[in-house]
Formats: structure tokens, C-alpha cells, sequence
């Protein structure tokens, strides 16, 4: 249990933009929620089956809310923000279909300012007939600062109507804590650091709530997730949670605390999520987090992302997203953490859609584990802008209130390759990616001669440490190494590196694991550059990968690059970008002609060296020395033929 102060403290934060945010509550102050659904279901939500309003049958006035589902159905209210330890009663009136009411439950859905922790059940009340009541008087967890209406259901068709929940209002947004209390630690969903070895951001959350704001925000979130640890479930089904494709359970064969988390199982090839639909507010900054267990080689990933909405409902079309900038792959038999990092809403944002994406290899049948979801508030000022929506985005959004429907996404892998990036601008630094070489000549394993160069294009020297850098499915963490300003660094898959660029001067960081990402593909594949915050610097796509620029800079022949025509230059288009068919790592485009390496590789092909000459400069241990001694054995060559030349122009002059 946290103490008072911490759900006092919540309910200070999101009092007054809760209340003000649509039509949460209505009537009197005493009457937080009178549903009749008169104007549509507005913004409540359902999982396993779908909802929408009808005229068909009401308990009074004109509509009621319809639910047919196959099994397992629920409806959930949006939140609804209540005081700490004081009386509320809850009223509703259902019927069904064809189906007795008795495997209906209507409950109370207790929440602190994490997630829900508790439940109240409603007893069924009243004579039989079309419509039966459910009624519960309850008092509200000391710890508790909003609340949510649940409705579960069996199979069939069914009806809620005059959904009544009355009560005090919330504390006001101005109340104080008291100062005698001390708030505890956070739950240990977000206590636990990221296992090491593992694709995650640097930056962990910490035992405590990040960045919390002052007791008279503007803006708080409007509820917290519900069920993060997945402990509760009805009929082996997590509450709290809605699905699209797959199939959702709750499990105690694997599980990070507690006893149980949730087993997302996939058997199309097409990309699913697991969600929760939340209130927002536009300009205030949400993490999302969760910790997965992938250790199925039927995933391809499994990354977060949250989805913006201007509707009440979270329906509709998204109006921005932003996505964890590690995308889990591989197989690791222990749980791994994911994060979106800070987030920020955009302003019209009135709703959102938290999302645990699974991205199947096949359609062979795979399983991964979630547990420990959480989403927090954290300071405006640390969070990244989202991103557009993706291009495909009617393949990756589901219109509110239809049914779950796998074969809606057949095209999941195609859209995956078009997801939806942060783009350019997020970050404060000026490094960009400069150059990229993903096509290298060397026989054997391409992708260890991999490279690609990094330029600082701001006034001052950036320290590389936390730096990340993502391609189309893994990601690499740079060591630390200080980028001066106006500088080039050259990030290289390997040692080998060195073997095909020996004259490099720039600083060289060498990827541990030996290739960039999971390596860059020749037909199209992109790379983004994060900064230790989470915040994306720079990115470039090539090829037929157009998922950071479209259109994407154009595929290059083997053993060329593409580099930016002008260090640094940044317009977030293609054009930005040239074929270089001579490489310059560790130099700009127009430093190439006058390189070491070029002057090498020209005194090297010269077809007026000996066979000897050549074999000494080639097995000389030392490249500079070459470099010298054929530079030298030029300026030889060159003044003995000025030489001959001034001898015989003296012995052809008519002036004696």
C-alpha cells in the first residue's frame, strides 16, 4: 500500500484538467458518471467483441450500449476521478440476448496514480424481466484517486444502460498533501534495472517517480494503466487489456514479479498489439514502459508505442505516435526492459493508446511475455516531439468498436518497413550522419567492413557515451569518445575497418558485436542516430526503405558511399545525400581528391612503377612510410624532368 500522500499528491495533479478534458462527469458535483448513452458510447471502450450504441433496446430514453462478443467481452468506462476513503455507490442497469445475466459482473476498477490495484463487485438486485439492476455501496481505498467502470460478459449480445456512480468529487487541484507523510518507493515494475546485454535505452527509470510536476499543473494524465503486472484476469483473460489480432492470456509459467504476466501469442505473419486507452492532454509528457520476454525465433521484434488521439474515445485515426527507440529481437530467456522515453502529447491530443507491438517473423505460431507495463508524467521539457503517423496508417489503426480481426493486418510486414520514426530536429545536438559505406567490396562476412561516419556540425565537442544507433531491427550503443566541433568520427563494424581504410586520421569507435545493427542491408535499410536522452539527432534511409526519407536517397553501386554533398547539411530530404564512388571516411565529399587514402590508392595503380618498386611500397609495414617514400620518389622523378627540360630549352635558345 503507498501512502495517502502519494494519492493525494495525484489527485492534486489531475484534478482540474481531468474535469475539464470532455464529458467524464456530468450532472451535479455529486454525480461523477450518469451514462445513458444517449449521445453514443462516447468514450467508453470494449475488449473481445464490439460496441456501439442502439435504439434497439433501452432501459429509459432512446439508446442503451450494445456488446456482442464470441466470449470473453468486457466494456470499460473512461476514468473517473473520486476522493480517498469516502462513500460511493454504483447503479447500472443490464440485459442480454438469448443468454442469462448471471455471467455478467459489473464492478469497481480502484486506481492509484500507477495502476489499478483493487476491485469492488456489484451484486445483481431487483425482480426478473428485460433489464436487471446491479447496485454496490463502497467506500473508496484510502490510496485511490480515480476509479473505472468494468462490465465483463461470456458469449452473446449484451446491453448496459443508466450507468450511475455518484459520490464526492475529487480533492480539489490546489489541495496540499500533508507534510507528515513520506511517499514510498515506486513499484518494482519500474525499480529493477534493464538487464545488461540487452537493446535498451541508457537511460533507466529510477526508484522514484521522475520529474514530478508542481501541485497546480496545467495538464496530468487523466488515469494510469491498469493491471501493469498483470496479476488480475477474468476467465484467464488479464483485465484491463484489449488486443488486436493474436490472442492475450493471462500465465504463471514465466513472470518478472508477482506470480503471473501476460502470454501474446501470434499465429499470422501479420504485425498485433496488446493495449490499454487512456486519457491525455495535449502538451503533457508521458513514459510508457513494460519489460518483455522474447525467446521465440517465431518474433521478429517487439517494441512500444504510443498513439495520439484528438477523439474522446481513442478512436479514429492517430495524430502522432512515438515509439521506444530499442526494438527487442533475438532470443534471451530473461525478461528485457522496453521504454518509450519521454513523450510528449501534442496539444489537440486528447486521448491515447498505449501499445506493446509484436512484429511476427512468420506465421508460425510465437509467444512473448509482458509484465511490469507502466506509464508516469514526467518534465515537459525532457520529452521527444512524436512523429506523423505512418504512411500506412489505416493498416496499423483500428476504428473504434470493431471486433478483433488478424487477417485486417495481412500486410503487418510490409507496414513494419514503414513504420512510423521520429524525425530530425528532436534533439538539441547538431551530429549528423554523415556518410554511409553499407555495400563494401571485401570478400567474406560484408557486413564486418561496414561503416559509416558521424560529423559534428555545432559549436561545441559532444561526449559519444549513451549515443545509439538503430538500424531496421537491432540496435548498438557507442563508446564513449568525444566528437569536437566540426569533427568526424568514423563508426565501424569492425577492425576490419582498418584493413580497407588505412590513412583514416579521425577518431574510429568500433562496434562491439562486430556489424551495425544486424547489418545494413544493400537494397535498403535505414539508420538512426539517438542522443543519450532518447531524443533522435539525425537519420537517413536508402534504397527501397523510405521510412525516415521519402523518397530515400537512391541505392549506390558496390564499394561507393553516400555522403552528404556539404559536411553537415541538413534539409531531412534525399538531396542532402550523393553517390561517392570513392569513400572518404573521416573527411568531407570535397576532401577526397587531395586524401591520403586516394593518393594511395593512385600511386599504388600507377603503371610506371617496377614490379620491385611496387613490392617494396606494398610490403612496407608502415603506410605512412609508403605514402612518403612515393610522394618522395615523385618529386624526384618531377625535378629531374624539370631539369632536362630547362637543359635543353638553354640549348635550343637563339639568344646567346
Amino acid at each position: 500500500m503507498r501512502s495517502g500522500f502519494v494519492g493525494a499528491l495525484a489527485t492534486a495533479l489531475i484534478t482540474s484538467s481531468l474535469l475539464m478534458s470532455g464529458p467524464l462527469a456530468r450532472g451535479s458535483p455529486d454525480v461523477l458518471l450518469d451514462e445513458g448513452f444517449e449521445d453514443g458510447v462516447g468514450a467508453w471502450i470494449a475488449g473481445g467483441g464490439v460496441l456501439s450504441a442502439t435504439s434497439a433496446l433501452a432501459h429509459e430514453g432512446s439508446q442503451s450500449a450494445r456488446l456482442v462478443t464470441d466470449g470473453n467481452g468486457n466494456i470499460q468506462s473512461p476514468p473517473v476521478l473520486i476522493r480517498p476513503a469516502s462513500s460511493y455507490a454504483l447503479s447500472a442497469f443490464l440485459s442480454s440476448e438469448g443468454t442469462g445475466i448471471d455471467s455478467v459482473t459489473l464492478r469497481i476498477r480502484w486506481e492509484d496514480c500507477y495502476h489499478g490495484f483493487t476491485r469492488s463487485n456489484a451484486l445483481l438486485t431487483g425482480e426478473e424481466g428485460p433489464w436487471r439492476r446491479f447496485a454496490l455501496d463502497v467506500t473508496s481505498p484510502p490510496e485511490a484517486v480515480s476509479a473505472v467502470i468494468q462490465v465483463s460478459t461470456g458469449s452473446g449480445v449484451f446491453y448496459l444502460d443508466d450507468v450511475q456512480f455518484d459520490g464526492p468529487p475529487p480533492l480539489p487541484a490546489t489541495a496540499t498533501p500533508a507534510a507528515t507523510e513520506t511517499p514510498s518507493a515506486e513499484p518494482s515494475s519500474t525499480a529493477t534495472p534493464a538487464p545488461s546485454g540487452t537493446a535498451t535505452p541508457s537511460r533507466v527509470p529510477s526508484a522514484t517517480p521522475s520529474a514530478v510536476p508542481s501541485a497546480t499543473p496545467t495538464a496530468g494524465p487523466g488515469s494510469s494503466l491498469v493491471n501493469g503486472g498483470f496479476e488480475d484476469a477474468d476467465d484467464g483473460v488479464p483485465t484491463g487489456w484489449l488486443k488486436y489480432g493474436g490472442k492475450l492470456s493471462q500465465t504463471a509459467e514465466h513472470y518478472r514479479s508477482g506470480g503471473h504476466s501476460g502470454a501474446f501469442r501470434s499465429d499470422t505473419e501479420s504485425t498485433k498489439w496488446a493495449y490499454q486507452a487512456l486519457a491525455a492532454f495535449g502538451g503533457s509528457a508521458y513514459e510508457f514502459d513494460a519489460y518483455v520476454l522474447l525467446d521465440d525465433p517465431g518474433a521478429r521484434e517487439v517494441f512500444l508505442r504510443i498513439s495520439w488521439y484528438e477523439s474522446d474515445d481513442a478512436g479514429g485515426s492517430a495524430i502522432a505516435v512515438s515509439d521506444s527507440p530499442a526494438r527487442l529481437s533475438g532470443n534471451d530467456p530473461s525478461f528485457r526492459y522496453l521504454t518509450t522515453g519521454a513523450a510528449l502529447a501534442p496539444q489537440s491530443a486528447r486521448t491515447a493508446r498505449l501499445r506493446v507491438m509484436l512484429v511476427p517473423a512468420s506465421s508460425a505460431t510465437t509467444t512473448v511475455y509482458l509484465d511490469d507495463a507502466s506509464v508516469r508524467q514526467v518534465a515537459p521539457e525532457l520529452a521527444a516531439t512524436p512523429a506523423p503517423p505512418p504512411a500506412a496508417q489505416d493498416d496499423l489503426e483500428e476504428v473504434a468498436g470493431t471486433i478483433d480481426e488478424p487477417a485486417r493486418s495481412q500486410r503487418g510486414l510490409a507496414v513494419t518497413a514503414a513504420r512510423s520514426l521520429p524525425r530530425q530536429g528532436e534533439s538539441p545536438y547538431a551530429v549528423k550522419v554523415n556518410e554511409v559505406e553499407y555495400d563494401p567490396v571485401q570478400p567474406g562476412d560484408e557486413a564486418a567492413f561496414e561503416w559509416l561516419e558521424l560529423y559534428n556540425a555545432g559549436p561545441e565537442p559532444v561526449d559519444l557515451a549513451g549515443w545509439t544507433l538503430i538500424d531496421n531491427s537491432e540496435s548498438d550503443e557507442l563508446p564513449p569518445l568525444v566528437l569536437g566541433t566540426r569533427s568526424y568520427v568514423v563508426v565501424a563494424a569492425s577492425e576490419l575497418f582498418r584493413d580497407g581504410h588505412p590513412l583514416v586520421d579521425s577518431p574510429i569507435a568500433v562496434i562491439e558485436d562486430g556489424r551495425i545493427g544486424s547489418g545494413l542491408a544493400n537494397k535498403g535499410d535505414h539508420v538512426l542516430l539517438f542522443d543519450p536522452s532518447g531524443r533522435l539527432a539525425d537519420g537517413v534511409s536508402w534504397g527501397d526503405d523510405e521510412s525516415v526519407l521519402s523518397p530515400a536517397v537512391a541505392a549506390v553501386a558496390p564499394g561507393h558511399s553516400i555522403e552528404r554533398s556539404s559536411p553537415g547539411r541538413d534539409t531531412d530530404t534525399a538531396a542532402d545525400f550523393v553517390d561517392n564512388g570513392n569513400p572518404s571516411p573521416g573527411r568531407g565529399i570535397g576532401e577526397t581528391a587531395v586524401a591520403g587514402a586516394a593518393i594511395e590508392r593512385q600511386v599504388l595503380g600507377s603503371s610506371t612503377m617496377s614490379p620491385p618498386e611496387r613490392a617494396a611500397l606494398e610490403g612496407s609495414s608502415d603506410v605512412r612510410q609508403r605514402l612518403i617514400a612515393s610522394l618522395a620518389a615523385g618529386f624526384v622523378a618531377l625535378a629531374a624532368g624539370l631539369s632536362v627540360g630547362a637543359y635543353w630549352r638553354q640549348r635550343l635558345s637563339p639568344w646567346p
